[in-house]
Order: structure tokens, then C-alpha cells, then sequence
């Protein structure tokens, strides 16, 4: 709809997302210019993004005593010595990072860094004896990559880059209640601490749990309750003073989460969080599982944007109980540049809803 301006906060009347996260790729990582697809992000209210990794896991091997995370892929030029003993090669183009935060800075978008994501068999290795001694590995890791994009981009980007994105999903599985005392002492709060005495005080340092607690799908024995889940987090913020918030996957794009069990969790993470001094935001899947017919703990063939009604009622479920909505993810489900037709769609969708105004008059 020629003339409409970009919303902003104050003007959208409907529950709507603030941040989204995006997850480069090689496709993504290759581009020269970002400027098309992060206006169509600001022209929809949302204000910041969350880069999901600047260094990716690709290969793990638990006797690999010199990276024992194992080896990683990295989006942006990699320079701090320390880290190339386990960075194997650079994605995209000369510098994807710098790309994508020229764009955002032009447009006045903030955008939140992710720091290094483990390869997926490193994270199972995670749910083993080894567990204290991983975090410990993880924490550290991310310290080096975290100073090594700060030293890159901390000053040309400042105001520009709002904090940093941790990348732990620990989820509401009775294993991680065992490990309260490693996980924050030895992950959330040494990460927090040193990036605020030694980087930037402000920068808010983050990480989106999530909670599956699907009854239908799974054993009471094996998981933790609304309200237990919320203490536990409870614990791990006194325990982490300098760790900052948590974005909540709702889990209702693999593991169908009923709308009941999100309000459920939410609520109880929400209290907990705020009485621990800190804010709440929810992370909104806006996908499904391809086919549909397709349910856990079958593998899926794949994901595919979620219809929008779902998605509204996700929007209007969660909004009243957190401090803003973020969600999973732009390209793959919701940019008119994305992967699919299916997510140029869901954006006209979006746009028309946040806007105001039917997709007729959107189009015009």
C-alpha cells in the first residue's frame, strides 16, 4: 500500500512482534545488500533482530581435546588467534556480519548477536556425565567470540548492537533441573559478567529457553511443571545477577504445545521472571511441521510457514503476558524475500493485520 508509513510501537493497536530472529545461511550470508529485506522488517513494527549465530557448529568429536565443542563455520572474518584452531571456514561473503549491521544501522534497526551454536551432536553430548565440564567449554567459547565481534564491530555499530544471544536452549526436562548450579555458575552468569565489566555495561545478555510439557506427547516423569520450571529459573537468575532475561520458545511449531500449556508456562515464568527484576519476552513460532499429518517423535520432512490465524492466536495468547514478542524466524517463514512463496504470503498477511487494512488495499 503505497504511502503507508512503517509503524512503530506507539501506533499498532494489535498484539505484534518487536524482534524476530534470523538465521543466516549460505544463501542469506552471500548477499550484498540487506537494505530491501530489513525495511520490510521495519514496515511491519519490528524494531530489532537476532543474528542466531555468528559461528555454527559443523562437525563434533568428543576426543577433540583442542576444540572441544568441535569445529565451527563462522559468518564473519574470525581474527582473535585463539579461535582458529576450531574455525574451519567462513560463510557468505567477505564479511556477512558487517552486511547485515550496515543495513540495520541505516535503518535505525537494533540488532542482538548470537554467539557461537554447537553442532547437534555436541549438544546431546551436553545431556551426558560430561555436562559441567561442556558448560564450562560453551561459556568460554562464547567469551572469545563475543570479544572477537566486539572488537570488530563494538565501535563503528555502537547503539546499533543491543546485546548478545547465548544460544543454550535448555529446556523444562528433569535433566537440566540437576544441573542449576553449573549452568548458572558456570555459563549464564561468567558470560554476563565479563561482557558487561569488560565490553559494554549495557548490553543485554539473553537466551530463549523452552518448555515441551505436552502431556499428550510426553511422560509427567520426564519433565518439570509450570510453576516448578518458573522457580528453577527463579534460582538461576540469583545465581546469575549479570545474566539478563529470557525469551521462552512456545513450542508450538515441532512439538504442538497446546495454547493452554503456553499460557500456562508462560504465566509462571513471567511472575518468576518479574520477581527477580527482570522483563519477560516470548518467542512465537511461526511454523509448523511439513506435512502437517506429521507428529512427534516422528522425524519430520521439514518445516513450512504456519497458517496466520494460528499465528494471531499465538500473538494474542502470549502478548498479555509478557513484555514483547520475538519469533522464530524471518526468512524461513515470514520475509517477502524468503525461502518460500509460502513466506512472502505469511508477510502480507502480517502487514495487513499490524496495519490495519485489508490485503486488497495492501497490494495497491
Amino acid at each position: 500500500m503505497d504511502g503507508v508509513l512503517a509503524p512503530s510501537v506507539s501506533n499498532i493497536s494489535v498484539p505484534h512482534l518487536s524482534g524476530i530472529f534470523v538465521a543466516l545461511d549460505d544463501t542469506t550470508a552471500s548477499r550484498s545488500s540487506w537494505q530491501d529485506d530489513l525495511q520490510a522488517m521495519k514496515d511491519v513494527g519490528i524494531e530489532f533482530f537476532i543474528v542466531r549465530s555468528a559461528a555454527v557448529g559443523v562437525e563434533f568429536n568428543a576426543t577433540n581435546a583442542s576444540c572441544p565443542l568441535g569445529t565451527f563455520d563462522s559468518y564473519y572474518p574470525a581474527r582473535a588467534a585463539h579461535l582458529s584452531r576450531c574455525m574451519r571456514r567462513q560463510r557468505g561473503n567477505a564479511d556477512a556480519l558487517r552486511t547485515v549491521l550496515t543495513a540495520a544501522k541505516g535503518l535505525g534497526l537494533g540488532v542482538h548477536l548470537g554467539l557461537a551454536y554447537p553442532d547437534g551432536a555436541a549438544n546431546s553430548y551436553a545431556r551426558t556425565a560430561n555436562a559441567t565440564m561442556w558448560l564450562k567449554e560453551y561459556a568460554w567459547f562464547n567469551w572469545e567470540v563475543a570479544q572477537d565481534l566486539w572488537a570488530q564491530y563494538g565501535a563503528a555499530f555502537n547503539g546499533t548492537i543491543r546485546g548478545f544471544y547465548t544460544g543454550l536452549e535448555v529446556a523444562n526436562s528433569v535433566f537440566w533441573s540437576e544441573h542449576t548450579e553449573a549452568l548458572a555458575g558456570h555459563f549464564l552468569q561468567p558470560q554476563a559478567r565479563e561482557i558487561h565489566a569488560q565490553l559494554d555495561p549495557s548490553l543485554l545478555v539473553w537466551s530463549s529457553p523452552y518448555f515441551v510439557g505436552n502431556l499428550t506427547r510426553h511422560a509427567a516423569r520426564s519433565i518439570t511443571d509450570a510453576r516448578s520450571y518458573a522457580a528453577w529459573w527463579g534460582q538461576l537468575f540469583s545465581r546469575a545477577p549479570d545474566f539478563g532475561l529470557i525469551a521462552p520458545q512456545d513450542s508450538m511449531g515441532a512439538q504442538g504445545n497446546s495454547f493452554q500449556n503456553v499460557s500456562d508456562y508462560l504465566d509462571a515464568m513471567a511472575a518468576e521472571s518479574r520477581l527477580q527484576r527482570r522483563a519477560v519476552w516470548s518467542n512465537v513460532e511461526l511454523f509448523e511441521v511439513w506435512p502437517r499429518s506429521c507428529e512427534w517423535p516422528a522425524q519430520c520432512h521439514g518445516r513450512h510457514p504456519a497458517p496466520f490465524e494460528r499465528i494471531r492466536r499465538q500473538l494474542a495468547n502470549e502478548a498479555p503476558r509478557a513484555d514483547l514478542l520475538v519469533a522464530w524466524e524471518w526468512h524461513s517463514c515470514l520475509s517477502p524475500h524468503g525461502s518460500t512463496n509460502a513466506s512472502a504470503e505469511l508477510y502480507m498477511e502480517y502487514k495487513s493485520y499490524v496495519l490495519g487494512t485489508s490485503e486488497d488495499d495492501d497490494k495497491r
